[in-house]
């Protein structure tokens, strides 16, 4: 089983590579911190399983998925992240990612989830299938524009004018997006719905 790995951390890339290393039928045929760069060295070594953290330099690892299946590639696909991007089991249905995995797993469980993938299976931690339904149902289009518009740097007024709404309508659509979210400022809105993906 050939295998590619990409983590934004020297120390863990390093470390990871060595435990796969120690398993009987692994090799590893590349490793990278930067999504960007990582395309290339890809298409040379033909790994049949891409291990991808998900925030990486050059590009994330949602994109990186992109660019590999633009390139037409057969192998597989894995995730692995701390925290898991908003709507993600949907992205990952559309890009035909193989697996996603939370790292607060233990190396034999990383172990047997790629094996399981190499043998045709997909693996999806139930925390990201569950939590990503959540979120799916949760946050409205509206919300998410909204949301965006903050990032922005807009107020309600500029808000309002964008989406053709009242003052009021965007004000009661941020207090909803507070409790959704759980947080108390817009600006933690923001950093909410970055770290989830939402924007």
């Amino acid at each position: 089983m050939k295998i590619f790995l990409l983590e934004s951390h020297i120390m863990i890339l390093d470390a990871l590579k060595q435990l796969l290393s120690l398993q009987g039928g692994i090799e590893i045929v590349g490793s990278d911190t930067d999504g960007e760069q990582a395309i290339e060295k890809i298409c040379l070594t033909q790994p049949e399983i891409v291990l991808s953290e998900i925030n990486l330099a050059g590009i994330n690892g949602i994109k990186l998925a992109k660019a590999i299946r633009k390139e037409k590639l057969t192998c597989k696909i894995v995730l692995i992240s701390s925290n898991f991007p908003y709507n993600f089991y949907q992205e990952a249905s559309k890009l035909k990612i193989d697996g996603y995995l939370l790292k607060n797993i233990t190396i034999d469980k990383l172990v047997f989830s790629l094996k399981a993938i190499y043998g045709g299976n997909k693996i999806f931690s139930p925390e990201v299938k569950r939590n990503s339904q959540l979120f799916t149902t949760s946050l409205t289009s509206r919300e998410i524009d909204v949301i965006k518009l903050l990032q922005a740097g807009k107020n309600t007024k500029e808000i309002a004018n964008t989406l053709y709404l009242s003052d009021r309508t965007i004000r009661n659509y941020i207090y909803l997006i507070k409790n959704k979210l759980n947080v108390k400022t817009r600006i933690d809105i923001i950093n909410q719905a970055a770290k989830l993906g939402v924007i």
